[in-house]
């Protein structure tokens, strides 16, 4: 039997998931430094958590709410779930990053922009392209269940096949053992009349 999926905590943060959020972020670390003018660990302090977070939602909009209205669709919740958390955890990150007396970090070169606007551009298609894949595997997984099925049941109909044919044998064998001695006596009988 194949083993259930994972839930909880075990689904929110398996490493597979805060490996590919590690390579996403470090990735666009790397492309947005090209334009970064405040040193790579503000960049990484920036994009790691955002990244992390909406790992986080994605997760979390994956398991919560249980039930969904009819009309509403889980992949709309995580995938809005992900866009929103771009902006509200870069809002977060600035507003406790910015050191006291500093100018407000949205007077400052527009790097929030840029980072909210990454973010929100790519984070979402992300997170379409891991549904994608989710399904996929989970329609792969469902072709398997069903072809094991199939098989069991072939195999069951070839076994109730063979003991059909093997009870029909049997019954034959005894109606056969049943006609040779009544045979024989009316051979006997009509062989000893006669004379």
């Amino acid at each position: 039997m194949i083993p259930s999926k994972a839930s909880g905590l075990a689904l929110l943060l398996s490493w597979q998931r805060i490996l590919f959020t590690l390579i996403v972020s470090s990735l666009m670390t790397l492309l947005l430094s090209l334009g970064w003018q405040s040193g790579m660990p503000a960049l990484v302090a920036r994009v790691l958590p955002v990244g992390l977070l909406a790992m986080l939602a994605f997760g979390i909009f994956e398991q919560w709410p249980r039930r969904l209205p009819a009309w509403f669709a889980r992949w709309v919740l995580q995938v809005l779930g992900v866009a929103l958390i771009i902006p509200l955890s870069l809002f977060v990150i600035w507003v406790f990053s910015t050191e006291v007396g500093a100018p407000p970090f949205w007077g400052v070169q527009d790097r929030f922009g840029i980072l909210c606007v990454a973010g929100m551009l790519f984070a979402p298609w992300i997170a379409l392209a891991a549904l994608v894949r989710q399904k996929d595997a989970f329609a792969r997984h469902q072709a398997l269940v069903f072809d094991l099925e199939r098989s069991e049941l072939e195999r069951n109909a070839q076994a109730a096949k063979l003991h059909l044919l093997q009870a029909q044998r049997a019954m034959a064998a005894k109606r056969s053992n049943n006609l040779m001695p009544s045979c024989q006596i009316f051979v006997f009988s009509t062989c000893t009349c006669p004379a």
